[in-house]
């Protein structure tokens, strides 16, 4: 959501969810076995996007931007 001029997110990690879902999709395949939990996600990540927190009058702390995993300037 921060990619997309929104201030801050903070969820799961899209790569990560689709590596467990071709996980379940490998398994059900060679198994022919159609339940299996879905699971949660394993990644999280804090996005920062700074240029909208600006627009908005936004300050957000140094202590949330060491701990992001991106920064959009």
């Amino acid at each position: 959501m921060a990619e997309g001029e929104g201030p801050l997110s903070y969820g799961a990690n899209n790569a990560s969810l689709h590596q467990r879902v071709a996980f379940y999709l490998d398994r059900v395949l060679k198994e022919r076995i159609g339940r299996y939990a879905s699971g949660a996600a394993g990644v999280f990540e804090l996005v920062v996007n700074l240029k909208t927190a600006k627009v908005l009058g936004l300050r957000i702390p140094a202590s949330v931007l060491t701990r992001a995993d991106h920064v959009i300037e």
